[in-house]
């Protein structure tokens, strides 16, 4: 008697048989062969090919259509080319750090902004001791004292500066050297005349021809001159800061509200992880729980933080370098204009050794998320660009970007603000110097060489001082 089917039988036969003792006929299987399990559709398209399974149609997400190749694209590489790592990322963070007091992000940082942070956690006074040469560093010339020396807090005064001078301000200067010529040879003209034929008795005569007349004079320095633009910031104290922006920033950093914004967050990351935007949600994910960490570093002001030991005003001209022709004036509050070029604005930041760790593994799955939302494509880029979106528009309406007007808002500090143009940097420095209440002229002696005919212009406008060769015992006591 035959237990199963004999091995000398046709193949085929063997296989009716395994489909009888199962339940299975070929009747009951689906077209070519495969097998329907309710879910899936294991059967090849073709004859030949290999098997695909079928995507569920239970889930809403795969209901929509594809991307255009084109949006795929640039869905892709727009993150990419927004949040690439900037040489200038050390430079602008210390700027912030100096102005807010405190660190924090955006909910997608940029790349390199976590690796940033951690360095500045690591180096702690070295970090900002260096930062200012990433950028463009400011010299700095102490009028007053008459000292020469680099920017502390590089990326701040720029930030200060820009919020003063927003880019079309600087396009027509309030005082013109049309103007300038104006005041010169009709308002102020009898003055300049008996100036100028006093020359006659110093004796000393320049190898470079000025003209035989004051008009002579003013015209050769129009049309020969180097032009000369000067920004003036006037600093004033009010009496009684503006309390509204620091009662709102007191809720906004409790730790419970910060609670209360990654719990959100985390809601949304997982909302986009289970629309299978795995790219968009870990990115989420990622500034969230960077933000959260954020509150706990510690930040404490400087104890010179806007002190004034002084009983004169502030009186600085900054400029990128000594043969530049922009140049910005500070006047008036000393310990706010001493403490923004000068000092330190913050001490270094304290933090617990677990969130050091993390920011200085977390740019690892940042990077990771990131290119996988560039080499995936499809709709996983285009939400990622959706909420790049949101997060800008956002940013700017509530205007955290403006670390420079919150800083002064909330100091009580105001600024008011004109530009000069001059023909030539000799009556830009002239100007400056008369705005002293010192004679310390060795300030501009790498603007300015101090030779005899320097000293001639220096006593014509009576800022002449005893320091003309450079030196000063007076300011070394």
């Amino acid at each position: 008697m035959s237990v199963g089917p004999d091995l000398n039988s046709d193949p085929g036969d063997f296989a009716g048989a395994r489909g009888d003792e199962d339940g299975i006929t070929t009747s009951s299987l689906p077209q070519g062969g495969g097998i329907r399990d309710g879910t899936q559709d294991l059967s090849p398209e073709e004859p030949g090919q290999p098997r695909r399974p079928r995507e569920p149609t239970s889930k809403i997400w795969s209901q929509l259509p594809d991307v255009p190749r084109l949006i795929e694209e640039w869905a892709a590489l727009i993150p990419l080319a927004f949040y690439l790592s900037s040489p200038r990322r050390d430079h602008d963070l210390a700027g912030e750090v100096a102005l807010r007091g405190r660190l924090s992000v955006s909910a997608f940082p940029k790349l390199g902004a976590l690796g940033g942070i951690a360095k500045m956690l690591r180096q702690a006074e070295v970090f900002f001791d260096t930062a200012g040469a990433a950028g463009d560093p400011l010299k700095v010339y102490d009028v007053q004292w008459g000292s020469v020396f680099p920017c502390y807090n590089n990326a701040a005064a720029l930030a200060v500066e820009e919020n003063a001078f927003p880019g079309t301000k600087t396009d027509k200067p309030d005082i013109s050297m049309k103007r300038l010529n104006t005041w010169i040879r009709h308002e102020n003209r009898e003055s300049f005349l008996s100036w100028f034929e006093a020359c006659d008795d110093i004796g000393l005569v320049s190898e470079v021809h000025c003209g035989n007349s004051l008009d002579d004079l003013v015209e050769r320095k129009t049309n020969f001159g180097r032009r000369q633009l000067l920004k003036v910031l006037v600093v004033s104290k009010l009496e009684t800061s503006y309390n509204r922006r620091k009662k709102l920033r007191a809720i906004t950093q409790t730790t419970r509200w910060k609670l209360f914004e990654l719990f959100v967050s985390l809601i949304f990351a997982a909302a986009l992880l289970a629309c299978r935007l795995i790219g968009s949600g870990l990115l989420l994910a990622i500034g969230a729980f960077s933000r959260f960490l954020l509150h706990t570093v510690e930040f404490k002001r400087s104890a010179l933080y806007l002190r004034n030991r002084e009983t004169h005003d502030g009186c600085m001209l900054t400029s990128l370098h000594d043969n530049a022709t922009a140049w910005t004036l500070y006047l008036g509050h000393r310990g706010m204009i001493d403490s923004l070029l000068n000092k330190p604005m913050v001490e270094p930041g304290r933090a617990h050794p677990i969130v050091r760790w993390y920011f200085e593994f977390a740019e690892v799955p940042q990077v990771l998320a990131m290119t996988y939302v560039a080499a995936q494509k499809g709709w996983d880029g285009v939400a990622f660009v959706v909420l790049m979106g949101l997060m800008w528009a956002s940013t700017s309406l509530s205007g955290n970007n403006q670390h420079a007007a919150r800083w002064l808002e909330e100091e009580g500090f105001v600024l008011d603000s004109f530009t000069c143009e001059f023909p030539g940097r000799s009556e830009l420095l002239g100007a400056v110097q008369l705005l002293s209440t010192e004679k310390k002229t060795y300030w501009m002696n790498g603007i300015l060489a101090p030779v005899p005919r320097r000293e001639v212009w220096l006593r014509r406008i009576g800022a002449l001082d005893s320091d003309t060769d450079g030196d000063d015992p007076d300011w070394a006591s």
